[in-house]
């Protein structure tokens, strides 16, 4: 099933689940063209200032539901907070579905409890934004030249065996399990 399909269908689960209407026209052309990366990447170093990279893993949905507010108005469409898994050389890193999320919405976050889902920003155009998980892979494996690099393409440009199956869009669902703490 296509990325496109996987999407649409969260947003619909989402819906289902009464985490809120989340509107989405798909845009046919890419959105993240050489201006749009550089001016993004001055947003996303603003947000990520401070924070060590070392953080940035147990910090996922925090920062990318900031730099996805902040891309909406960079870019001049919506940029989706998208919560679900990813596959990383053959393998789902998080294992997650949608009885894992109903289960989350139910109990919500145990006190002191890790919430295994991954966060990341997907643009209308299908292209995707992960600043976390190279960094993750980079730090455990022991990969010093992917700590602090960022996935930055369109779902079909990806390499490497890195796919993404989203589950839920927008940022209700963090905010219910008590994953989100605004300030």
């Amino acid at each position: 099933m296509s990325y496109g399909s996987l999407f649409t269908e969260a947003i619909e689960r989402t819906e289902r689940l009464g985490l809120g209407h989340i509107p989405f026209t798909p845009h046919g052309d890419r959105l993240l063209s050489p201006g749009a990366i550089d001016a993004l990447g001055e947003v996303v170093r603003a947000r990520l200032k401070g924070i060590k990279p070392e953080l940035w893993t147990e910090n996922c949905f925090a920062i990318h539901n900031s730099v996805a507010q902040a891309a909406t108005g960079v870019l001049g469409v919506p940029a989706y907070l998208t919560i679900g898994d990813v596959r990383s050389e053959g393998k789902w890193l998080c294992d997650a579905d949608e009885g894992k999320i109903a289960e989350l919405l139910k109990i919500g976050v145990q006190h002191g409890g890790v919430v295994r889902l991954h966060a990341w920003i997907t643009l209308p155009s299908m292209e995707v934004m992960d600043l976390t998980l190279p960094t993750s892979i980079g730090l455990q494996e022991n990969i010093p030249d992917l700590v602090g690099s960022a996935i930055v393409k369109h779902v079909d440009d990806l390499t490497g065996g890195v796919s993404y199956r989203p589950l839920v869009v927008g940022n209700e669902f963090l905010r219910r399990i008590g994953a989100l703490l605004e300030s």
